[in-house]
């Protein structure tokens, strides 16, 4: 049986096949497709996203002083907050073909952006042609990227496609037709699938756009039963006009619009999600398990009680660290938990909100800055960071913003924030509070970029705690011993 290395290459050849000759490829396929590996797959398997903005949401790249970010509104970054069994990692890359770059993502041309497992792209359709509706997106299509995402080598392909093709007018019998097609090229390269339905509708959908949302989903929940394939049934988790709208979109449609734009929407798919990862895939050891390999931040231990408090700050803050408030009139109360390792302690935040009317107030928990020449950091390592966070039910918590901030003769940021509530627009969204519990936020693997001039992590910076000051009330933060490691380099094993 061929091994699916060898039939990479060939993928785009199967594409063309499949959509120019009245001959069908599914009957050599049988023949010439690579068995599929046995499940579970081993811990560390790759996971690759492909298909619209539901997928390229979860990071951002490509700014002057932007790496590549981590953005919690994606199912898929969700994912990893939660369990660490996969390979997810994007990166930096200065000739992403998409050029999908922070600021600008529907005008993409190839430039710099992001590379890896994130293989969304923005609005982008099924089919290569443009359809009314729908921004162009400088991309040949999804069926048309195909052939790029197999050459990253994934073992699961986690694919959501099809609405905005719906947006743009097209039959669900074409729609039907591109995603089998894409399943089949799937298929013949030897790797697993897991194919999400439909997003929810627009506000702006016809009733006949309804039906062919609900046949699509029909087909889709269908292939249940096709080797290689897996579900990702989400119509329980994300809402739709059946539960929601009650098929009175065009006269109720402002109340709810798209609603995976919202950590609270992407969340909930976890609950789908991560137990099908569990079940194909082992379980790894998490990344911050051992805190002391490797770990280039001093104190990581969180050890001592003599660092600084800003004005409106009690307590004990781990020495080295400090604790100060940037934003509106609130208090913080900080003291330090045993972690139930030897000699390792839990920083303890627990915020009492003060309204006066500030709505994005944060503390700051920083230290003093890192120079590589210290650390013995130098041009071309690649970092990554882990902060381990736990969050109460309060809702007045809006987004916890760990960061790599690298500085020198330029800045370069990596971002690996969650937001825990999300408004949205005043006529689209209601506010939804996520309820985070107990998440590992990853950072993205981050280069030091060769010939910048960077010299130094800003860990004056190191984490933003932004809070709704007009909920009132208070709400506590538990965060773990961080960790910022050197790690290798990411692109070979992505064939980058």
């Amino acid at each position: 049986m061929m091994d699916r290395r060898s039939l990479l290459s060939g993928s785009a050849l199967t594409w063309l096949i499949d959509r120019l000759s009245p001959f069908s490829s599914g009957a050599v396929a049988a023949a010439t497709a690579p068995s599929l590996p046995a499940l579970p797959l081993p811990a560390g398997a790759k996971l690759l996203g492909l298909g619209h903005h539901a997928i390229q949401i979860g990071d951002f790249a490509g700014g002057p002083n932007v790496a590549c970010s981590i953005n919690s509104y994606s199912p898929l970054i969700w994912s990893r907050f939660l369990d660490q069994r996969v390979n997810l990692h994007s990166f930096y890359d200065p000739n992403d073909p998409w050029g999908r770059t922070a600021g600008s993502i529907l005008t993409m041309s190839p430039g710099p952006g992001f590379n890896g497992a994130n293989q969304g792209v923005e609005a982008d359709i099924l089919c290569p042609a443009p359809l009314p509706n729908v921004p162009a997106t400088n991309t040949p299509g999804i069926l048309a990227r195909a052939p790029y995402a197999l050459a990253r080598d994934p073992d699961v392909i986690f694919i959501q496609a099809g609405d905005n093709d719906i947006q743009g007018g097209r039959s669900a019998a074409a729609i039907i037709a591109d995603l089998d097609h894409l399943l089949t090229q799937i298929r013949n390269a030897g790797v697993w699938v897991i194919l999400c339905t439909l997003l929810p509708v627009w506000p702006s959908w016809t009733d006949a756009q309804h039906a062919i949302h609900d046949q699509v989903n029909t087909w889709i929940l269908a292939q249940n039963e096709r080797e290689g394939v897996k579900i990702g049934d989400m119509r329980s988790v994300w809402p739709n006009h059946l539960s929601l709208l009650a098929r009175t979109i065009n006269q109720t449609g402002q109340t709810y619009y798209d609603a995976l734009n919202y950590p609270a929407a992407s969340r909930a798919a976890n609950s789908v999600i991560v137990p099908l990862l569990g079940a194909m895939v082992k379980a790894a050891a998490v990344d911050s398990s051992n805190p002391a390999a490797g770990n280039l931040i001093p104190n990581y231990a969180f050890k001592g009680a003599t660092g600084s408090k800003g004005v409106g700050v009690t307590g004990q803050v781990a020495t080295g660290w400090a604790l100060n408030r940037i934003s509106g009139a609130s208090a913080a109360i900080a003291s330090l938990e045993a972690s139930g390792a030897a000699g390792l302690n839990k920083q303890v935040i627990t915020v009492d909100a003060t309204d006066t009317g500030n709505s994005n107030q944060f503390f700051r928990f920083s230290f003093a800055t890192l120079n590589f020449s210290t650390v013995g950091v130098v041009d071309g390592d690649w970092v990554q960071q882990f902060v381990p966070i736990e969050v109460d039910s309060w809702t007045g918590w809006t987004t916890i913003s760990p960061k790599i901030d690298m500085q020198g003769a330029r800045r370069f940021i990596a971002n690996h924030a969650v937001t825990l509530v999300y408004s949205g627009s005043s006529t689209w969204n209601a506010p939804v509070y996520v309820g985070a519990g107990a998440l590992l936020l990853a950072s993205e693997p981050t280069q030091v970029l060769p010939g910048a001039g960077l010299t130094s992590f800003r860990t004056t910076e190191f984490m933003d705690i932004y809070f709704d000051g007009t909920k009132g009330g208070s709400g506590k933060l538990k965060i773990g011993n961080p960790i910022l490691r050197k790690v290798s380099d990411p692109r070979p094993a992505w064939n980058l």
